[in-house]
């Protein structure tokens, strides 16, 4: 029988310590930690590109419709603000749809091919399409703040017609 070496068995101690178990569980621990920072970081990364504001991002009218379509047959401008009559039969006093919209600074003025303009974008005979933003006055014709114009056509009706 031979006697056992103090230092091999020391070597074989040392090898067997400390437990793969241990080694393991540190391995997946380091693995979950990594994928966790990996979501975390393209979650973070894709809301800042989701709510940075790009000049490529071009403005939409509203999902739901409009309350009015129809041609614009009176501007008063005032400043920065305007009061535009729309009328959706410009050809009846009496009947149809007819509203005045007061377009200011705060309303989103969308001309053909969806470009920004302003008040001043908007003309005689144009046809648009009208979203009031807030309280609408039920007196005829409806007067209420614009909060949305898309202009359909730039066609401008001569003076006298």
């Amino acid at each position: 029988m031979s006697i056992p070496n103090a230092r091999s068995e020391h070597v074989t101690r040392a090898a067997s310590w400390p437990p793969r178990i241990s080694v393991r569980v540190r391995v997946r621990e380091m693995t979950w930690r990594a994928r966790l920072r990996r979501v975390i970081t393209a979650t973070c990364l894709s809301t800042v590109v989701a709510c940075s504001s790009s000049p490529a991002a071009s403005p939409t009218e509203p999902d739901v419709a409009p309350y009015l379509a129809g041609r614009v047959t009176a501007i008063v401008r005032a400043g920065s603000s305007a009061s535009v009559r729309v009328e959706a039969n410009p050809n009846s006093t009496t009947l149809g749809l007819k509203a005045v919209a007061q377009v200011d600074g705060q309303t989103l003025v969308l001309l053909p091919g969806r470009v920004v303009g302003d008040q001043r974008s908007l003309a005689l005979g144009q046809w648009v399409r009208v979203w009031f933003d807030g309280a609408i006055a039920q007196s005829y014709p409806v007067q209420g703040t614009a909060g949305t114009v898309v202009i359909d056509s730039t066609g401008v009706v001569p003076a006298g017609s």
